[in-house]
């Protein structure tokens, strides 16, 4: 018998693909991968040539084929069928790549906020604020809801607005390149672990007006997130309200807060 004909025991060929034995019977079951031989006291054996099944339902498994789609693509015989297969393998492996592509950009956008912010931690300063397109959408909190602000400031390049006059949530923002708000110019900055205070946003605002900097509004998001609050790193920074969608590319909205305490624009 040669080695290509050993046949091997379900968890002895479960060790050699990398699997459990439940995994090869799960297998069984969706009709992908039958064992070489079932002996009289129903164990299971398999060959090695067998391995190689295993690694492609695992490949498979790796580029997003559901099992009953694996099952087709090792059942078919003709080359036009498996061809399109392929041609599928390759869309998703695009998309895959797309995918893979945006976590690095995220990833490093992240570890230029960290770089930055560990010189400059709970230190306000100055810097020429790249212009950035967003999506602003206002917010009506009262002040003594102005702190539930978790869900306004979720994820990457989004994060929360607030006055400039009381501190308090007057909006959120999301970025978009084809965003009808641009923030652009000379900005007060503030990184801080925690999650976003009243006293933060002040300790801000105040910085910005010494330094005799424009600003309509400061804006907050989460630059490094946290199982613990306390962990969480965030960026504040000041800047001008600009509306593209009124005609004007660096058209000023000022805000201004009405007797309630909430943001509004006038």
């Amino acid at each position: 018998m040669s080695i290509t004909d050993k046949l091997y025991k379900i968890t002895d060929f479960a060790k050699m693909c990398g699997v459990t034995p439940r995994t090869l019977k799960y297998y069984e079951e969706r009709g992908l991968l039958a064992p070489a031989q079932i002996g009289e006291n129903s164990y299971r054996y398999y060959s090695l040539a067998q391995i190689d099944e295993v690694s492609a339902i695992l490949l498979f498994r790796d580029y997003g084929f559901s099992l009953e789609e694996i099952r087709a693509i090792m059942e078919q015989d003709d080359l036009a069928g498996i061809e399109q297969r392929m041609d599928m393998m390759l869309s998703i492996i695009g998309e895959q790549k797309k995918r893979l592509e945006e976590q690095e950009k995220n990833i490093r956008y992240t570890c230029a906020q960290v770089a930055q912010a560990r010189p400059n931690l709970g230190v306000p300063f100055v810097e020429e604020h790249a212009v950035q397109r967003v999506n602003f959408e206002p917010v009506s909190l009262s002040p003594a809801h102005s702190f539930i602000i978790n869900y306004l400031t979720d994820g990457l390049r989004n994060g929360t607005c607030f006055s400039m006059e009381d501190y308090t949530v007057c909006g959120r923002y999301q970025t978009d390149p084809q965003g009808s708000t641009v923030l652009s110019g000379k900005s007060m900055c503030l990184y801080e672990m925690g999650f976003p205070r009243q006293e933060l946003v002040r300790k801000v605002a105040d910085a910005a007006k010494r330094e005799g900097i424009a600003a309509s509004m400061v804006y907050c998001e989460m630059v490094l997130e946290n199982v613990l609050p306390e962990k969480c790193l965030f960026q504040y920074f000041t800047g001008v309200h600009c509306d593209t969608a009124m005609g004007s590319s660096r058209l000023c909205v000022p805000l201004r807060t009405d007797t309630s305490g909430i943001c509004s624009q006038r």
